[in-house]
């Protein structure tokens, strides 16, 4: 009885172990992710937008929807990696 005992101890702390794991991988992707907004609010802060606010908004929500999409796809590839 006291193998069995030991077996599953080890196999719960190797699950717990690959639980871990991929709790700080997905929290270093979080960071990541994180800087990556912050890099494009602040680079679309810098960019001079026109004069004409419609044409302004439409340069920043082509920027933005770039920029979103590259990073959604990044990110399920990522996480598609770490099944």
């Amino acid at each position: 009885m006291p193998m069995d005992a030991d077996k599953f101890g080890e196999e719960t702390r190797q699950g717990l172990q690959r639980v871990e794991t991929k709790i700080d991988l997905l929290s270093e992707e979080i960071k990541s992710l994180t800087l990556q907004i912050i890099a494009l609010e602040a680079a679309l802060n810098a960019q001079p937008i026109d004069d004409h606010p419609s044409r302004g908004n439409a340069i920043f929500f082509r920027k933005a929807y770039a920029f979103l999409t590259a990073l959604f796809r990044d990110f399920r590839r990522r996480h598609n990696r770490l099944r």
